[in-house]
């Protein structure tokens, strides 16, 4: 009965032993599974809050975006207009610096033939006025080598209508490219009106599309669009100055000449 016992005892304490190592094991794996719980639940917590804080951005971002877009731009016909209101700022600084040059050179040669023609006028030297006619430049010279080179006989009617003929193309030479001027003072200022309005209605078609979303962006295209209007003034005011300023400087030369020519035909016996 002893001999019977014994290996039923040792197959009860092996099995009390495996069932020991068992629940050893299955006690690790709740201990384990007890700490990683608190760890997955952290790292759960911050994806969610990383999750939560990219939801909270994309708004904010999809707003700016927007609000970018939203932002006027110069369109094409802006960017034309003012292209041309250049071009026409580009013609009256060249013009003003050519009528500059002009005069400056045109002082020195007037001056020049007075100086000329002072000892001439005591001599009454018919020779040496056409003389010094010949050699000159000046608008008087000029007007006065028309009518001593004449061979026919005139009639003191026949010489004052072609005195005002040469008056009239020093005129026209002496007020050459002002109408340039005239054309910018008086086309500038509408050119740049028009950039105005187009802006204008560009930034209201903006404001219809997003509405009054972003009143900065707004205040930055109307501003924008009076750009054109201003840079069209910027055009036109310089542009009527020197025109009104070379023209009177024109007309009172021509009524010097006149003046003058008149007096030296007199006394030469052409009148």
């Amino acid at each position: 009965m002893n001999a019977n016992f014994r290996p039923k005892l040792v197959i009860k304490i092996d099995s009390i032993m495996r069932m020991k190592n068992v629940l050893a094991v299955f006690m690790m794996i709740l201990v384990m599974a007890t700490i990683a719980n608190p760890l997955l639940a952290q790292d759960e917590k911050k994806a969610e809050e990383a999750k939560t804080t990219e939801t909270a951005k994309a708004p904010a971002k999809a707003t700016a975006d927007k609000k970018e877009d939203d932002k006027p731009h110069g369109s094409m016909a802006e960017t034309v207009i003012m292209g041309v209101l250049a071009v026409c700022l580009v013609f009256v600084i060249a013009v003003i610096i050519q009528k500059f040059l002009f005069w400056l050179l045109l002082n020195s040669k007037i001056k020049t033939f007075k100086k000329d023609l002072a000892p001439v006028f005591e001599s009454g030297d018919m020779d040496a006025l056409k003389k010094i006619c010949d050699n000159s430049k000046a608008p008087l010279a000029d007007v006065i080598k028309k009518i001593l080179d004449v061979k026919v006989p005139l009639r003191p009617d026949q010489v004052l209508l072609m005195m005002r003929n040469q008056l009239g193309h020093q005129a026209a030479l002496l007020k050459k490219f002002l109408g340039i001027l005239a054309t910018m003072a008086g086309v500038a200022p509408f050119i740049g009106l028009l950039g105005t309005v187009l802006g204008i209605l560009e930034t209201f078609a903006a404001i219809g599309e997003s509405g009054f979303s972003d009143p900065a962006a707004i205040s930055v295209g109307i501003s924008s669009a009076l750009i054109a209007t201003a840079f069209g003034l910027a055009v036109a005011i310089p542009a009527v100055m020197f025109y009104n300023f070379y023209g009177k400087k024109a007309s009172a030369a021509i009524e010097e000449v006149e003046r003058q020519s008149t007096d030296v035909l007199i006394i030469f016996g052409r009148i």
